[in-house]
């Protein structure tokens, strides 16, 4: 899977259920390339496209049931080793590495 249907996985876990445009924003590309991405996510089963029953020019994305709960697993696993990582430091220790991630997280954020 592309990096971009990944990002694109993540944020429809994290968000629910988006518009392509919606989703387009949210991963700061163009609406063309967020239906390329949401196409291989189709394709390998892990989202699907639900039309508008008001306005059936408007699409909504949505990740599968079953890739939601691959990301819910993922997200479990995650935590769980950050938790195990983190159980072992001091109060210093655990400050350090708050500082740390925040400046790695401003520097990941300039575009």
């Amino acid at each position: 899977m592309s990096r971009p249907a990944i990002r694109a996985s993540i944020e429809l876990y994290q968000r629910g259920q988006l518009t392509m445009g919606d989703l387009a924003s949210a991963l700061g590309m163009s609406a063309g390339w967020a239906t390329r991405v949401v196409d291989e996510l189709v394709s390998a089963g892990f989202a699907e496209r639900i039309t508008d029953s008001h306005d059936r020019r408007v699409v909504h994305v949505r990740l599968a049931a079953a890739a939601h709960d691959v990301a819910e697993g993922a997200y479990r696993w995650r935590s769980e080793a950050i938790g195990r990582a983190l159980a072992g430091l001091d109060p210093a220790e655990r400050r350090a590495v708050r500082v740390f991630l925040a400046r790695a997280i401003e520097e990941l954020s300039r575009p």
